[in-house]
């Protein structure tokens, strides 16, 4: 994905995770570290990386897991497995062309211990704090848990 910026030192580096097409196990988006073993992405990426032609499909892919790459702070990537967990599916609804477009994944097994941060900065004063829930106009996922 050589549309990111070099990271400025080794160590520094967030943990970011690759999504793999799981046909030639090359990366077809990206996704951000979540809390408890879990990833975000969007809903297309996983209509990509299962292969479909039709990556705005809104049903939920049959297939409930993915490999992936996890990248840690070393920038070393490592193999991991995923089950979907949340289904968002892109689409449009209500006048809005990107309506949902949204995945979170769990890691099926334990991430290596250099990988556990998640990506993003320490809060510091002065500096802004949103928390949200993410929704869409399709019945909700099965809880997680």
């Amino acid at each position: 994905m050589d549309w990111f910026l070099p990271v400025r030192s080794t160590g520094q580096r967030p943990a970011t995770v690759s999504v793999l097409s799981q046909s030639d196990r090359e990366a077809v988006g990206s996704g951000v570290l979540l809390p408890r073993a879990r990833f975000l992405t969007c809903a297309h990426v996983i209509n990509c990386a299962l292969g479909k032609e039709n990556t705005i499909c809104a049903e939920r892919p049959a297939q409930e897991t993915l490999k992936v790459l996890v990248h840690g702070p070393d920038g070393e990537p490592h193999a991991c497995t995923a089950r979907l967990a949340v289904w968002i599916p892109p689409g449009a609804a209500n006048g809005v062309e990107w309506d949902g477009d949204l995945a979170v994944l769990e890691f099926v097994e334990p991430l290596p211990a250099m990988c556990g941060r998640r990506a993003g900065r320490p809060w510091r004063r002065g500096s802004s704090f949103a928390r949200g829930t993410a929704a869409g106009c399709t019945p909700p996922s099965p809880p997680l848990g």
